[in-house]
């Protein structure tokens, strides 16, 4: 049976950077509907647009179960529009659903 990896490569320079290539495949990983529920409970529901920092610095503009929207704090960007109103959490989930794919 040939090697996971096939070939790699050593470097002991601690700033560099390896890439390494395979041509092997995963299998599709699928989430279970217990493995959506813990994530959206460890997640928490937020309806409405937040910075996820939580402390007032800034953080990244977040939406529903932790959804990104964009990067930077909430600034009225049009990649906000859509959540502008908020989302239910039948929406919210829906956005879950997407980022876990």
């Amino acid at each position: 049976m040939p090697a996971v990896l096939g070939t790699s490569e050593t470097n002991t320079n601690p700033d560099s950077n390896i890439v390494l290539h395979f041509g092997r495949l995963g299998k599709p990983w699928k989430i279970s509907k217990q493995g959506v529920t813990f994530i959206a409970g460890w997640e928490a529901f937020v309806p409405h647009i937040y910075d996820n920092d939580g402390a007032g610095n800034g953080g990244n503009a977040t939406v529903g179960y932790g959804h990104l929207i964009h990067m930077g704090p909430v600034s009225g960007a049009a990649s906000e529009a859509p959540f502008r109103k908020g989302v239910t959490i039948a929406q919210a989930r829906e956005l879950l659903l997407l980022d876990l794919e």
